[in-house]
């Protein structure tokens, strides 16, 4: 449906923390430490989000959304919750969008727990890849020193797509 497309870290990133994570970050009780994978993000909502990121009007985004879930009702496909909450609701394609857009320009209007689950979200992503670089094509556990590196370099991806200063 949409092909081989090859989308950047700031999709990625925008799809992943300013929408998934922060949808679950919303939905933490005060004082719960509750995470969770979310595994591969959706190719509709990257696609979605590239086009988000790239400035296409809101009219333009809606009728693609629009199509997208014609089309895939048409085939018989299946569709994620999540992708058919915002194929189909334009309140919820409004809702991606805004947030997309709001992560994109570190601009999100949530408060300090959900700021802080993201963060930790962030970091999590980062030292689970780098750490498990080193175990897929190793076959050896990291040392203290790389998983104090790993840790670092979380803490400024995270402070960096949250527009802190490390």
């Amino acid at each position: 449906m949409l092909g081989n497309v090859h989308y950047s870290d700031e999709t990625k990133n925008a799809v992943l923390f300013g929408y998934i994570y922060r949808k679950e970050a919303e939905k933490q009780i005060e004082g719960t430490r509750v995470h969770f994978c979310v595994g591969e993000i959706s190719q509709i909502l990257l696609w979605l989000g590239k086009l988000i990121l790239e400035n296409i009007a809101w009219e333009a985004i809606k009728s693609t959304a629009k199509a997208l879930y014609l089309q895939s009702t048409k085939e018989g496909k299946l569709l994620s919750k999540m992708e058919n909450a915002i194929l189909s609701d334009e309140i919820e394609l409004k809702e991606f969008y805004q947030d997309v857009k709001e992560f994109n320009e570190q601009r999100m209007a949530i408060t300090e727990t959900q700021f802080q689950y993201l963060r930790e979200e962030i970091e999590a992503d980062v030292i689970g890849r780098e750490l498990g670089k080193i175990y897929s094509q190793e076959m050896r556990e990291p040392t203290i020193q790389e998983i104090m590196e790993a840790n670092k370099k979380a803490k400024q991806k995270a402070d960096g797509l949250l527009g802190l200063k490390s």
